[in-house]
């Protein structure tokens, strides 16, 4: 008994394809021959594959199907420093053990491999998540992010090498000089995916002391050999509108809409009829002691359900295409008092920008909260 893994996934292999393991044996003409997979994820099988050899002898699976259902949200903020969360969520490791069934007998363990799904979307171009390893994890515009004071930030960055990494802060004038000497922090984490906030508060917690005040201009957060350039924005007119949200790549990312937005409320109602005289005493009355009327439509339920439209500021290019992974995303959140409600969007489609024909351009989006609330029931 003879099997021989002829092809499998490769580094940085996306859940979101196929994942192909091909694998022959010498036992493949036998009558009734089966390939058998056991699959396992942290030393437990979680499914058991046969499959019957196609017109050449080899046997063809693909694990993704079974090993995606197996990614959870990264996304754990918690408290007010830079990093906000540490995982190994990007990706699941997982092992195959090969077997064959024939003669009635079944033969595992003939020999194993091991593998890693990753959690991201593998465009038509086929990007691979290597583009990102020790960088921030995002295709935002990081020449020219904004956050506001009071507000978090949230970016992720991908520790590829697992290294205790750290962060070095650079205040900024308002024509891209350096404004004094940086200063860098303590080890952050060693964590694979690391979930940060660069807000001015979260940077000065995690530097000990008031680097950034209302007055800085901006400033750069350096990990590794990456940098991010966030420019401080002073409030606007309208109530800021935060959005979380999964990328394409397995990050998380903050988007801001900073001007007007609207909330709109759908009303369904619930109703009965009722009758028009009700007996009172000895004698029938059209309305009570209170001079309440009886009869007509009576509601005795109205569910509410609530939307929102917003309105971003004017975008680059490359926001505004970043801005489409927003859209594409099954993990988007809106930010709001400490709280993270899940959304849907109801905008379904999207249209590249071309700076050149279109000069200035921006989001205007409509999402459900996806909570549904209820009037005073009767």
């Amino acid at each position: 008994m003879a099997i021989t893994i002829t092809s499998s996934p490769g580094a940085y292999s996306s859940a979101s394809d196929s994942m192909w393991i091909v694998c022959s044996s010498t036992n493949s003409t036998q009558s009734s021959f089966k390939y058998v997979f056991d699959l396992s994820v942290g030393g437990i099988t979680i499914a058991t594959i046969k499959i019957f050899p196609d017109s050449g002898g080899y046997g063809v699976f693909d694990t993704a199907p079974i090993i995606r259902n197996y990614f959870s949200s990264t996304f754990i903020p918690n408290g007010s420093g830079l990093l906000q969360g540490a995982s190994d969520g990007l990706h699941i490791d997982y092992t195959v053990n090969f077997g064959e069934e024939y003669g009635g007998t079944t033969y595992t363990n003939l020999t194993s491999g091991n593998y890693s799904a990753w959690q991201y979307i593998l465009n038509p171009y086929r990007t691979s998540l290597s583009t990102f390893a020790n960088k921030f994890l995002t295709t935002r515009d990081k020449t020219q992010a904004k956050v506001m004071s009071g507000e978090k930030f949230f970016i992720s960055y991908f520790n590829a090498d697992a290294a205790n990494v750290t962060a070095t802060i650079q205040k900024l004038n308002e024509d891209g000089t350096n404004n004094g000497s940086s200063s860098t922090g303590s080890g952050i984490s060693t964590g694979q995916s690391l979930l940060l906030d660069l807000s001015p508060t979260a940077i000065n917690g995690y530097l000990g002391s008031s680097f950034i005040t209302d007055s800085t201009f901006a400033y750069s957060v350096t990990i590794g050999s990456d940098t991010i350039k966030l420019m401080q924005t002073c409030a606007p007119r309208f109530t800021p509108v935060y959005l979380a949200f999964q990328n394409a790549f397995g990050g998380y990312d903050t988007f801001a809409s900073r001007l007007l937005s609207r909330n709109m409320k759908k009303f369904n109602h619930k109703n009965y009829d009722s009758v028009d005289y009700v007996r009172s005493g000895g004698s029938m009355s059209y309305k009570d002691s209170y001079n309440r009327y009886y009869g007509g439509m009576t509601n005795f339920a109205t569910s509410i359900d609530q939307s929102y439209k917003i309105v971003s500021d004017y975008l680059s290019v490359t926001d505004y295409n970043w801005g489409a992974e927003m859209l594409a995303s099954n993990e988007v959140y809106y930010c709001i008092n400490g709280d993270y409600y899940p959304i849907t969007f109801q905008t379904q489609n999207w249209e590249e920008k071309n700076y050149n024909s279109d000069k200035m351009f921006n989001f205007e989006l409509t999402f459900d909260l996806g909570k549904t609330t209820y009037a005073q029931f009767r």
